[in-house]
């Protein structure tokens, strides 16, 4: 979604972030809007949003995080959180290896109601150095369809900041990518039928 204003144009994504109760979303959300920790002193019920802009090379970008802590204990999202979103940020908690096996289960409602977004896997309360074998991350990562996982804190802050550039990086290539592809659609049409190919095959990616 490409939005303009007064400054110029700029891209907007929208990052809905999920998991189970307890690894910290409402944290990490709070992190992010007001660069402090709240500890238990705060968190959201229902569903809460924030914006942040961001430059990527000289275009500006514009996240809008959806924090839905609270409403993981019904055990799905409806498809109403997950409309027109770009990125799923899967949360855990690194000194719990249960919330990390239950991404998978988490992964199944993205597939459904999400399948394009990007998704992104968070290892937080990394502060505590109860960090899990590195291929069992990478494993996970690679079932429910991601290259990377990240770690953080959002009690002292550490890896946020990298992450947030890494997704918005992976995002604008993203629609770069999506932007290209649809405006040079028209010469692998044409090459299809100057080559009389029917029985191309497509294929796609996540």
């Amino acid at each position: 979604m490409t939005t303009k204003n007064s400054c110029g144009s700029h891209l907007i994504f929208k990052i809905v972030m999920i998991g189970d109760a307890g690894v910290g979303k409402s944290s990490l959300f709070f992190r992010v809007r007001d660069g402090q920790f709240y500890g238990d002193n705060m968190s959201t019920i229902g569903v809460d949003s924030l914006s942040k802009t961001f430059s990527v090379d000289n275009v500006k970008v514009k996240i809008i995080l959806i924090d839905t802590a609270g409403i993981e204990r019904f055990q799905t999202l409806t498809s109403g959180f997950y409309r027109n979103s770009h990125a799923v940020f899967l949360v855990f908690s690194v000194d719990n290896p249960v919330t990390l096996s239950n991404l998978i289960v988490w992964n199944k409602d993205v597939c459904k109601f999400a399948p394009e977004a990007l998704r992104f896997v968070i290892g937080n309360k990394h502060d505590l150095h109860c960090g899990l074998p590195k291929q069992t991350l990478e494993q996970v990562a690679y079932t429910i369809g991601c290259e990377c996982v990240f770690t953080t804190s959002a009690k002292t802050g550490e890896g946020i900041l990298n992450l947030l550039d890494n997704v918005c990086q992976s995002l604008v290539s993203a629609h770069n990518l999506k932007q290209y592809q649809a405006v040079n659609s028209w010469q692998e049409q044409s090459i299809h039928v100057n080559n009389g190919n029917e029985g191309r095959q497509s294929a796609c990616c996540s």
